[in-house]
């Protein structure tokens, strides 16, 4: 399984409120339109909080981390060969626009590395 997060910001001109309902409502809807190879598409709006070690809440970066799950490299690009589509991009490309600040929009493939604190030495049982 290959992972990807796209890091958004959205259009100053929207309200969080707004941002969410469009995405949601509209590009969600594109997305499983046109990408045709996504496995799983989910969004993680973001709000700013104050850092447990000190400090006052800061606007973040983003307001959404998108994630997206492919079968593997293939089917990624694939999937981007797909977007690349005239009324794909038209379509998508638009939404965009108003939704993003799209000079921020920012692309990253994951790896995982997971660890369960049940398993480390100061939490096991003596």
């Amino acid at each position: 399984m290959l992972k990807v997060l796209v890091l958004l910001k959205r259009n100053p001109k929207l309200t969080m409120k707004q941002f969410i309902e469009h995405y949601e409502n509209n590009h969600v809807k594109l997305g499983i339109k046109y990408a045709p190879k996504i496995k799983h598409y989910s969004r993680r709006y973001l709000t700013a909080a104050p850092y447990p070690l000190g400090g006052a809440p800061q606007e973040p970066e983003y307001d959404v981390l998108t994630e997206l799950w492919f079968d593997d490299r293939k089917a990624m690009d694939e999937n981007a060969a797909a977007l690349q589509q005239p009324e794909a991009l038209a379509a998508i490309t638009a939404d965009e626009a108003y939704l993003f600040d799209t000079s921020k929009n920012r692309l990253v493939i994951v790896e995982d590395h997971v660890t369960d604190p049940a398993t480390l030495p100061a939490n096991q049982k003596k």
